[in-house]
Parts: C-alpha cells; sequence; structure tokens
C-alpha cells in the first residue's frame, strides 16, 4: 500500500488580498473626488437655474454642501458596492459578515462612551459642540441637511472605507496589529479636514476610532462598527440641535 506521504497535500488556495492602489483610490475617491462630484452635479443645475441663493449658501456650511456631502458618500457607498459584485472574498475581507459583538451592545458601549466624553467635556469648560461643526446646525434647512448627511451617509461610508477596506487590506498583508494601529491613524488623521488643528476635537476623533476599531478587530465583523458609528452621529446631532436650536429659543 502506497503511503498519503506520495499525494500531494490539498491546500485551499489563500483569497486575493486588497490592492494598495484600490485601497487609496477609495480613500481618495471618498475624500475628494465623491464630494467635488456631488457639488457639481447639485450646484451647476441650481446656479444655471438661478436657485443656488447667494454665496453664503454655496460655502462650506449651507444646505447645498450638506447635500452635496450625503451624496458623495453615496458615491462612494455605490462604487464599493459594485466591487463587491461577484468578489464574496471582498465581502469577507470588508467584514461584511455576522460578527462576535451584538449589535445591541456594539450600541451601548457607543452610549456610554459619547455620554462621558461630554460630562468630561462639560468639566473641562469646553463646548460640547466643536466651533467647527456648530454652523451646520446653526439653521434649520442647514441642521436637518447636514443631520441627514451625518447620520446617513457619513457613517456607512466612511466605515466601509476604512474599517473596511484599508483595515482589511493591512490586515491580510501586515496582520491585526498593523490593521488597528494604522486604521485608528487614518481615521483620526482624515478628519484634520473637519476640524483643522483642534487638539481635543481630534483627541475625541482618536478615541472613537480607537474603539471601532478594537470592535472590528474583537467581533471581526464590520456591521457593528456601521451601527455604533451612526448611534454616536445620531446622539451628536441630536445634541447639537438642542443646543443650538431648541434651548436657545
Amino acid at each position: 500500500m502506497e503511503s498519503d506521504s506520495t499525494y500531494p497535500a490539498l491546500t485551499a488556495p489563500a483569497p486575493p488580498r486588497i490592492g494598495v492602489f484600490a485601497t487609496l483610490g477609495l480613500v481618495i475617491l471618498h475624500l475628494f473626488a465623491a464630494p467635488l462630484l456631488a457639488l457639481a452635479v447639485l450646484g451647476i443645475p441650481l446656479a444655471l437655474l438661478g436657485l443656488a441663493g447667494d454665496g453664503e449658501s454655496l460655502g462650506t456650511v449651507g444646505p447645498l454642501t450638506g447635500a452635496a456631502s450625503l451624496l458623495g458618500n453615496l458615491i462612494t457607498v455605490g462604487a464599493i458596492a459594485l466591487w463587491l459584485r461577484g468578489r464574496n472574498w471582498l465581502k469577507d475581507a470588508l467584514g461584511l459578515r455576522p460578527g462576535t459583538v451584538n449589535w445591541w451592545t456594539a450600541a451601548g458601549l457607543t452610549l456610554v462612551l459619547i455620554i462621558t466624553a461630554d460630562l468630561l467635556t462639560v468639566l473641562l469648560g469646553r463646548s460640547v459642540v466643536p466651533p467647527q461643526l456648530a454652523p451646520l446646525f446653526a439653521t434649520p434647512a442647514n441642521a436637518f441637511v447636514w443631520g441627514l448627511a451625518v447620520v446617513a451617509g457619513a457613517p456607512l461610508a466612511e466605515e466601509l472605507v476604512y474599517r473596511g477596506v484599508v483595515y482589511g487590506a493591512v490586515l491580510r498583508r501586515w496582520g491585526i496589529s498593523a490593521a488597528y494601529l494604522i486604521t485608528v491613524v487614518v481615521f483620526a488623521f482624515v478628519h484634520v479636514m473637519t476640524y483643522g488643528l483642534d487638539w481635543y476635537s481630534l483627541a475625541q476623533v482618536l478615541v472613537l476610532s480607537v474603539f471601532l476599531t478594537g470592535i472590528r478587530a474583537v467581533s471581526r465583523s464590520l456591521i457593528p462598527c456601521i451601527i455604533s458609528h451612526v448611534v454616536a452621529n445620531l446622539y451628536a446631532t441630536l445634541v447639537a440641535v438642542y443646543l443650538l436650536q431648541v434651548r436657545v429659543q
């Protein structure tokens, strides 16, 4: 009888890895290309029809740019959805599967974290609503449009890009420690575009990034990260609307 050693061992081929250029391309799409495309799609027809309003409404805090932010995030999500078609390995790489952490557990922990952060902010005598975000909720129109963008668009797009694509790309090349560290830093760094060099706001984003990326690593799923991000942004939006629209009346 021939021994089993005469036959070569059958091993499953290693799953494909997310390419470096694909990763960088999606980050650039999310940060620059999609918002500019969305602003052009919305702004040019309105300008031609004379419905864009004055110059202020076309600024960084107007309803038009809020709508462009929402549409830009949806463009990013749509691009990733097209990329996912027929690629089950990519769904696994992005963590688009049930994980080991229940969504309600993630949501509850998120509320504990952000409420604690707000209490600390009050104790330190700082504004709960960062000055950079206050104009987004300064008028009812701004609050409505930017609220949709912040709650419905940003969490899904950001999680797919950073804790999905970036985390998945690094994980399969250099392991979980590198994936965790790089994702935490990249997510916090891109928010410099939102907060400038406001160290306190960036520190809050960094803590949130540590928390969300920790959920991604522990659960091996992106789903609880998306839900936690939605909860965090919804809470922040409701607090901002209350403080800037309801309480001041």
